[in-house]
């Protein structure tokens, strides 16, 4: 999807274009499923930010802020046991920096912008 979403772009700046500075990933919950579909040895975005949230939260995590009594923001003390962050890093990317909801990643096989 995420492939043919790119090659179909009607944008000339995007049409065919390979090289990707900024993705944004936050489609509430499917983040894995997006990141998944993606073609990483054609497109690799430079940075990738991309909301991760916890559904099951154990005694050791201190939750961040809570939404509709189920679903939490990842403590950044669990970002290593996230399956997104697991993904990113088995692509190559490094988390550097974490915002309320969204985590932050480089691409350590490339040169940042």
């Amino acid at each position: 999807m995420i492939p043919n979403l790119y090659e179909q772009n009607p944008h000339p700046p995007l049409r065919g274009e390979k090289e990707i500075d900024y993705l944004n990933i936050d489609v509430e919950g499917h983040e894995l499923d997006v990141l998944r579909q993606n073609d990483w040895g054609k497109y690799r975005p430079k940075i990738i930010s991309v909301e991760i949230i916890k559904t099951n939260l154990n005694n050791n995590t201190q939750s961040l802020f809570k939404q509709g009594g189920r679903r939490y923001w990842e403590a950044i003390n669990d970002l290593p046991n996230s399956p997104i962050h697991q993904f990113l890093v088995k692509q190559g990317y490094q988390a550097f920096a974490k915002g309320i909801a969204s985590v932050f990643y480089v691409d350590t096989q490339q040169e940042a912008i």
